[in-house]
């Protein structure tokens, strides 16, 4: 009788698996909105191309696995935008499951534009995005460094920013500055950011510094500060160099 029973648990368990796949079906979500470009600059954002993004993860060796999903759009002459998205399937232990990643919603192809990368995008709480802003616009950008080693004037400095019209580069060179030192290293004008938390409701730093310094190079990341959600006159970012 323990027999019969054993097998029967055994024949139970694959055919559970079978019967919640065949009746899971993942909800496509409708997500509308109109995208600005700034809060000081309202003006729609037109001819635009908008990915929202959800990545996957392998299954071996954990035995969670989710595949990625994505959708696309383009925003009309209004800056309107409508996503038709569906959460990667996912499995867990055999078990169907949806994705739980997070999504992001980017652009990476405007030469002309600032890139949007808004993270923990809330696809699945709210429908309506009306409006999103494409970035965070800041007057003055100064670019503060406090430098660890001397500097000579060889040495070299390319600063990566973007601005109203896209991404700029700035290549610094003949300074001379002593270690232990903070200096204003650039400043930009009308600086755009674009990566955006949801969650937090940041910006992060998108303006980076790459060195090259006598035979030891120095490389230098993002500035770790946040900035507030909406546009600013002047703003500093910090950065140190070793």
């Amino acid at each position: 009788m323990q027999i019969l029973m054993r097998i029967g648990k055994i024949i139970a368990i694959p055919s559970l698996i079978m019967c919640l796949q065949a009746c899971k079906k993942e909800t496509t979500y409708n997500i509308s909105g109109t995208l600005l470009f700034s809060n000081t600059i309202p003006i729609p954002v037109s001819n635009y191309s908008l990915t929202l993004y959800q990545g996957g993860s392998p299954g071996a060796p954990i035995a969670i696995a989710a595949s990625s999903s994505s959708a696309e759009t383009v925003t009309d002459d209004k800056g309107h935008f409508v996503f038709k998205f569906t959460k990667g399937n996912g499995t867990f232990f055999g078990v169907p499951t949806s994705n739980s990643n997070s999504v992001t919603l980017f652009n990476y192809s405007s030469s002309t534009l600032p890139q949007i990368w808004k993270t923990n995008f809330p696809y699945d709480s709210k429908t309506n995005f009306d409006p999103i802003y494409l970035c965070k616009k800041v007057d003055t950008v100064i670019m503060h460094v406090y430098f660890l080693s001397s500097i000579i004037p060889t040495d070299s400095f390319t600063v990566y920013a973007s601005n109203l019209t896209g991404g700029v580069q700035h290549v610094i060179t003949g300074l001379t500055i002593s270690a232990n030192s903070q200096v204003n290293l650039d400043t930009v004008i009308n600086g755009t950011f674009g990566r955006f938390d949801f969650t937090t409701k940041k910006y992060l730093s998108g303006f980076w510094i790459d060195s090259k310094s006598r035979s030891n190079p120095h490389f230098f990341n993002n500035s770790t500060d946040s900035l507030a959600e909406y546009d600013e006159s002047k703003l500093t970012l910090n950065y140190t160099c070793d």
